[in-house]
């Protein structure tokens, strides 16, 4: 079905406007309900002997999981494919399909990495030994809370970030229902400090490679053959970095951490090589400097540029 919505989008000038459709949304929104209920009610039926509470809790706390899951990965694919989207190098439709796929990947593969840091690295748990109950409600409602609020924010497009909706409930409700003793104060600590240096780091990455981008192939004389040329190094990179996130702490998991940097770097380094294999070799490009680009789109934003051609998708 959504197959079928996206075809009949495809070729018209509206295009990545027109879809999703009404229909695909009403169907996204009804088949996420139905594996929410039926989930919820069979997936738990291990736990039918343990008490009302804790098993009613149970039952809907995975039901508000999911929700959490629909709602985060539909706020948090804008900041993965936004800028492939925006400067036109992938079409809506593309980016959101592989963006749904890579997520799907990453919540697999290093998801329970994050999921075991929330579930013991925030609140001590053996502060709740005589009362577990308190700690299934705390659960229950920072992950309900948590997936309300992002599905509000999604609603109206504004990009938020579910962890830390879930990490800052956590402490609240648990300093309300057991004090100060029942937070894990090195665990939060640590985590606080990852949330200065993460965006910090960001920016600097972004700001230096930006900087060799500008000065290695935006003012090459030929931008955009210069910019084939470096692909293949720039793809071997970028999966050398990738597969360091899965061999270092991964489900892919190699020691010593020099092996786990050796075994990336020779992945990535396959692929960089590889990728020549899947281009076009005939294909010829324009040969202008960036500057001839920048001016004609300045004095005229009407007129058809290089950026018209095909060569816009390979930049």
């Amino acid at each position: 079905f959504l197959g079928t919505e996206m075809a009949a989008a495809a070729g018209t000038e509206e295009g990545d406007a027109a879809w999703p459709t009404p229909a695909t949304k009403a169907a996204v929104v009804l088949g996420s309900v139905a594996t929410v209920f039926i989930a919820s009610h069979t997936l738990l039926e291990v736990h039918h002997d343990a008490p009302d509470l804790v098993s009613l809790l149970a039952r809907s706390g995975l039901a508000a999981a999911f929700l959490l899951a629909f709602t985060n990965g539909a706020n948090d694919i804008a900041n993965s494919v936004g800028t492939s989207v925006g400067s036109k190098a992938l079409s809506l439709k593309a980016a959101i399909l592989a963006g749904s796929l890579f997520e799907l990947a990453g919540g697999l593969l290093v998801g329970p990495l994050v999921s075991a840091t929330l579930s013991h690295g925030i609140i001590d748990l053996s502060s709740f030994a005589s009362t577990p109950n308190t700690l299934v409600k705390i659960m229950f409602c920072s992950i309900l809370g948590s997936a309300v609020s992002t599905f509000g924010a999604t609603f109206y497009g504004v990009p938020v970030s579910a962890t830390k909706g879930v990490i800052t409930s956590m402490v609240v409700l648990a300093l309300l229902t057991n004090g100060p003793q029942s937070l894990n104060m090195q665990g939060l600590g640590y985590m606080g400090l990852t949330f200065l240096v993460s965006p910090c780091a960001g920016m600097l990455g972004a700001y230096l490679l930006n900087s060799i981008l500008i000065h290695f192939i935006i003012k090459a004389p030929n931008p955009v053959a210069t910019a084939v040329a470096y692909r293949p190094l720039l793809v071997g990179t970028t999966i050398t970095v990738s597969m360091l996130s899965l061999t270092l702490s991964g489900p892919l998991a190699i020691t010593p951490p020099m092996l786990a940097l050796a075994a990336s770097m020779v992945v990535g380094a396959a692929t960089g090589l590889a990728w020549p294999m899947f281009e076009d070799s005939t294909q010829e490009y324009p040969k202008f400097p960036a500057s001839i680009a920048l001016e004609q789109v300045s004095s005229d934003p009407e007129k058809p540029t290089v950026d018209d051609t095909k060569s816009h998708r390979t930049t």
